[in-house]
């Protein structure tokens, strides 16, 4: 229970005073230093345990504080834990999520010390985008999404067939809104969708093609600093992921950005000749 502000709260009132006290204290402590180590022992030691009495139950409290609010602010609400169990339900971790966050406008939808693109990236074994990159770390590149706006455009100013080409272009096979906004638009394009506790709004895309481009059976699975390729019966095997030109692979094996749309840096693509599987790895 929170007591009103004019409530008086011992320790809570003590902690300032404490606090306003030590400067006039030590100063005391080192003008008596030589009277005290004049004392009795059992003296010095009274002495000790009344500022131990005084100081440690403010510590403790104190420090119950902090660890209270800290747990209080990683541990998900109930909308949070109903949006990630739908989402491991009704997802493939061969698709992207694209979600929508609040960027520093509104100061909500935190999750602990991540955003909602963190925190569901933490939770759920998929590939997202979104959110205020780079305010957390997504794999897949910086397609932000926020306020309504992708890549700080309103998502308004898009035409059906170029908001189409950007879910199908980073193979997004599910998107997650929360303003009125964006939640009008996609249901302009007529997406099936599902609507869930907190406000948020989940549109399944039927856009999604896979991550990888290289032959029918071509697949391609991100884990950290790599990326895994099976299957390959075509050169080049394009990869939807953004490119870097530290990337290196494993046979070695030509590797070159190629254009895609709303990111200049490019997705990957890998000269693999007759090379069904190789590794694309993130070289530090």
């Amino acid at each position: 229970m929170l007591l009103p502000p004019t409530s008086f709260q011992p320790t809570r009132n003590l902690e300032p005073a404490v606090f306003l006290a030590i400067l006039p204290a030590s100063t005391l402590l080192v003008a008596s230093w030589e009277q005290l180590l004049a004392l009795h022992r059992a003296a010095r030691w009274a002495i000790a345990g009344l500022i131990l009495a005084i100081v440690f139950p403010i510590a403790v409290q104190s420090g119950m504080a902090v660890i209270g609010k800290r747990a209080l602010a990683i541990a998900p609400n109930s909308e949070a834990e109903a949006l990630v169990e739908y989402l491991r339900e009704n997802t493939s971790p061969q698709a992207r999520i694209l979600i929508e966050d609040d960027g520093y406008q509104f100061g909500g939808y935190h999750y602990g010390l991540a955003r909602l693109t963190g925190y569901l990236a933490r939770e759920i074994d998929r590939q997202l985008i979104g959110g205020p990159h780079p305010v957390t770390f997504v794999r897949g590149g910086t397609v932000t999404f926020v306020n309504g706006h992708i890549l700080g455009d309103s998502i308004d100013e898009f035409l059906d067939v170029e908001l189409e080409e950007l879910l199908r272009s980073y193979n997004i096979g599910t998107v997650v809104v929360w303003s009125e906004v964006s939640r009008e638009r996609f249901s302009h394009l007529g997406l099936p969708a599902r609507g869930l506790d907190g406000g948020f709004s989940v549109f399944r895309t039927g856009l999604a093609q896979g991550f990888a481009e290289g032959g029918d059976s071509v697949s391609a699975t991100a884990v950290p600093n790599e990326i895994r390729v099976t299957g390959a019966t075509s050169s080049p095997t394009l990869l939807r992921w953004q490119w870097d030109p530290r990337m290196q692979t494993e046979p070695p094996l030509p590797i070159r950005s190629v254009e895609s749309p709303y990111t200049s840096a490019g997705f990957i693509l890998v000269d693999n000749g007759a090379e069904s599987e190789f590794v694309v790895r993130f070289v530090r």
